[in-house]
């Protein structure tokens, strides 16, 4: 039966939307549905145009075109066990960690993050949590470890932090072609993680004086090979000292940022000899195969660097 009385006859009221139901729609419950005017009743169409353009969204981030749509609840926790894995390894300190504005699970997968040269604000602790870091740190490609502008390893190795540093090591991760043909003064050639275990034979446990012993690793770039061994050294270093975590051999470790070319941009009178051998020289085809041939360190795979430097060659 038709009701003519219009919008106040009691038959044709729709009740409202009890509030135990609007929770259950609420943002946390991931379905997003807005019950800011909820008061007009609820019709198919509403549900139809919220759900559908759930599974827009879904489908976006199932393709990765679209890097803002918020990640599930799986990858969250892959991303959060991520980052605390790697403040256990390498540092206490997670501001690093936390000035990434772009925190995907693409960007940690293909650490594909480009900054520039910024000086990190907060206070940076070392590996054991118990002191700062004695040289001013840049945020890097990696944001798990600490990286030096050439500039820092200039005053290095000018004397400007002797009053703080007992010992310096510059580790060159660089193959012995690469460093035959020029490297850093004072540089020690490790490419391999049988020599980088050599130096946790005979730690400095403490010194009396109460200065630091760092280490400061780098390669061509910076990208791969340095990196890769300053987190071998701070592993077996984290297992060597598993009793009395956090405690480290070498709490300071840090990575030149640019590596070797672009130290040697700036400074070549610090080089010895003054020159620059790249790891894809053509004069030096048959030593990089015999290295790669050793190394398992390459910046995307075996294939794709054999057709890259195919092509160079």
């Amino acid at each position: 039966m038709d009701c003519s009385s219009g919008d106040n006859c009691d038959s044709c009221k729709i009740p409202k939307t009890p509030d135990f139901i609007k929770s259950l729609f609420d943002e946390d419950s991931g379905l997003g549905m807005d019950f800011s005017e909820f008061d007009d009743p609820p019709t198919l169409s509403l549900f139809k145009s919220d759900f559908s353009s759930k599974r827009k969204r879904a489908d976006k981030f199932d393709n990765n075109t679209d890097c803002d749509t918020p990640v599930s609840y799986s990858k969250k926790r892959y991303i959060r066990a991520k980052k605390l894995s790697l403040k256990k390894s390498l540092s206490f300190d997670a501001q690093i960690l936390s000035t990434n504005k772009d925190l995907s699970i693409d960007a940690i997968k293909l650490n594909s993050i480009k900054t520039e040269d910024i000086l990190v604000q907060d206070a940076v602790l070392t590996g054991d949590g118990k002191e700062k870091c004695c040289l001013p740190t840049v945020q890097g490609h990696c944001h798990d470890l600490r990286y030096i502008t050439p500039a820092t390893m200039n005053h290095v190795l000018n004397g400007k932090y002797d009053d703080t540093i007992g010992s310096v090591r510059i580790i060159d991760s660089r193959y012995s072609y690469e460093f035959e043909g020029g490297h850093i003064r004072g540089a020690e050639n490790i490419h391999n993680q049988d020599n980088i275990l050599e130096l946790l034979k005979n730690p400095n446990i403490s010194r009396s004086d109460g200065k630091r012993d760092i280490i400061i690793f780098h390669c061509e770039f910076s990208s791969e090979r340095g990196p890769k061994m300053c987190r071998f050294l701070r592993n077996h270093d984290r297992e060597l000292n598993a009793e009395n975590y956090p405690s480290l051999y070498f709490p300071e470790l840090y990575i030149l940022k640019g590596g070797y070319k672009e130290f040697y941009g700036s400074y070549k009178t610090l080089c010895t000899p003054m020159d620059y051998v790249p790891m894809l020289s053509k004069d030096h085809k048959n030593d990089l195969r015999h290295f790669r041939s050793k190394s398992k360190s390459w910046y995307a795979g075996q294939k794709r660097l054999t057709s890259y430097s195919g092509r160079l060659f």
